[in-house]
């Protein structure tokens, strides 16, 4: 009995350290693509591996999209509809999304990054946009604009993720701050416990740009 309660015991300590090895590994395919979706522009031309990787899937729709995970098969949950996974991981289930649209002529439209530790549901931890979008230029939309153009910092409301919106115009300090992204608390046993461990200065820009001096009245309303 005692035998076969240390060969037990031998089976899940090798099985999580297999597991915890596996989100190593992912974790660092992850920083990769995090890197290549902040390198790659909006308006440029698709590359064959614009996300630093041949794992890439296209849909219809003309867009591509990259899932790395440190739960394993997880495409194979992802076609399943699955998205609430059994705490198999002490450390939890964490995946990352990157993906872009492109228009006829192979020209990116639009990049999107999501960080998802399973806590945020819809929306998941952190998610950065970077598009065209004349709004995000124009602190009528939001005073706190005026702060920083074409980079707007917020956090979501049902939820309380923390969602980034970047204009391909923005300029290069406010697309630093955007994809100042940091992984390491993924795969660690504490997890994450805000979207401020992982994106700690679109966290911060949230909060101090809540008392901007923006004159209101300088804008035009429209009445349909």
């Amino acid at each position: 009995m005692r035998r076969l309660f240390i060969i037990f015991l031998l089976v899940v300590i090798a099985f999580y350290s297999a597991l915890y090895m596996y989100g190593l590994v992912q974790l660092r395919r992850a920083r990769q693509v995090v890197a290549s979706v902040k390198q790659l522009r909006v308006g440029s031309f698709q590359l064959d591996r614009p996300f630093g990787t041949s794992e890439l899937h296209c849909t219809p729709d003309q867009r591509c999209y990259v899932l790395i995970s440190n739960l394993p098969f997880v495409e194979f949950w992802d076609r399943r509809g699955i998205h609430v996974v059994p705490p198999l991981f002490p450390w939890g289930w964490w995946n990352v999304l990157a993906q872009l649209g492109f228009d006829n002529a192979g020209r990116v439209t639009d990049k999107e990054l999501g960080i998802d530790n399973g806590r945020y549901h819809q929306f998941g931890m952190v998610g950065i946009s970077v598009r065209d979008d004349a709004a995000l230029n124009d602190p009528c939309h939001h005073p706190a604009i005026a702060l920083h153009p074409g980079y707007f910092p917020r956090r979501e409301m049902r939820t309380g993720a923390l969602l980034i919106d970047v204009s391909k115009t923005a300029a290069q300090p406010f697309i630093d701050r955007a994809f100042d992204i940091h992984l390491d608390c993924l795969n660690t046993v504490r997890g994450c416990t805000t979207p401020g461990d992982v994106a700690p200065s679109a966290w911060n820009d949230i909060y101090s740009a809540k008392d901007v001096n923006f004159d209101s009245s300088k804008c035009k309303i429209t009445i349909r």
